[in-house]
């Protein structure tokens, strides 16, 4: 019954983030809320998933799906904010002053 909270939860985080990239006005605050809330909701589905199977082999494999997510959600949103800072296309809506 926690497992399906769980996942409850994480579909919201999901929604939210959804919500936040159509709603967002520029490309830095997109990428803010995708990273964040998606991540969040993503982690939070896998260990619902995990409370509802118990300790078996689909709980290992779940919790090393989590570990993925972290590694590659940051990086790519990572690299996508720098690339957007160098990127010779700027609109002009923005000051960031890249180093």
């Amino acid at each position: 019954m926690i497992g399906m909270g769980v996942m409850g939860l994480g579909i919201v985080f999901v929604v939210v983030a959804v919500v936040g990239v159509i709603r967002l006005p520029d490309f830095y605050s997109r990428v803010h809320a995708a990273s964040i809330l998606d991540s969040l909701g993503m982690i939070l589905i896998c260990l619902g998933l995990a409370m509802q199977y118990g300790f078996s082999v689909f709980t290992l494999k779940t919790l090393v799906l989590i570990c993925l997510l972290l590694i590659t959600n940051t990086t790519i949103c990572g690299i996508l904010t720098g690339a957007a800072c160098n990127s010779k296309e700027n609109d002009g809506s923005d000051s960031l002053d890249v180093f």
